[in-house]
């Protein structure tokens, strides 16, 4: 089964480009392509951000383990850009295993950890939630009893309304 993870990744656009440089220079008939295309393609929640040119992914209950291609991949591209250029929230099953890296808190996607109490749970170290966030929209938890969620959205606007959650 394995130990899984919630995972958001906002990236500026001068990260998203280096992305895809990077992308570009695998061998398309390679099967390390083929596996990240598909990793990104593939995101629970993927949002491009028109007038900044910044994206955001997000991956829900994955086994975020660097020897797997396309984690690596990311894992590599995260070592080769300016911490302003990115934010990666990774939170864990464990209550106590979270992790951010870098520096894009002004994000478009207002992508963040926040932390939350929890109602009615019988354990004490279950009363308080830590939640990657992003606001309007509701939590995403892969399990009920999990003391960590992962929420990516945006305020809607005019501006954004290019966005598969602004109507």
């Amino acid at each position: 089964m394995g130990y899984r993870s919630d995972v958001g990744l906002a990236l500026t656009q001068p990260a998203v480009h280096t992305l895809h440089q990077k992308l570009n220079a695998l061998d398309k008939n390679s099967e390390a392509f083929s596996v990240v295309s598909d990793f990104l393609v593939y995101a629970d929640k993927h949002l491009e951000d028109a007038d900044s040119g910044a994206e955001v992914y997000l991956w829900e209950g994955i086994k975020w383990y660097e020897e797997f291609s396309d984690v690596g991949f990311i894992e590599n591209l995260l070592t080769e850009l300016d911490w302003s250029n990115f934010l990666f929230i990774r939170i864990g099953e464990d209550y106590d295993d979270t992790e951010a890296r870098g520096d894009f808190w002004e994000n478009p996607f207002d992508l963040k950890l926040t932390r939350k109490n929890l109602h009615g749970s019988p354990e004490p170290d279950f009363y308080s939630r830590k939640e990657l966030t992003t606001s309007p929209y509701p939590s995403y938890p892969f399990t009920e009893r999990r003391p960590y969620v992962i929420n990516i959205g945006r305020t809607c606007s005019n501006r954004n309304r290019k966005s598969a959650y602004c109507p």
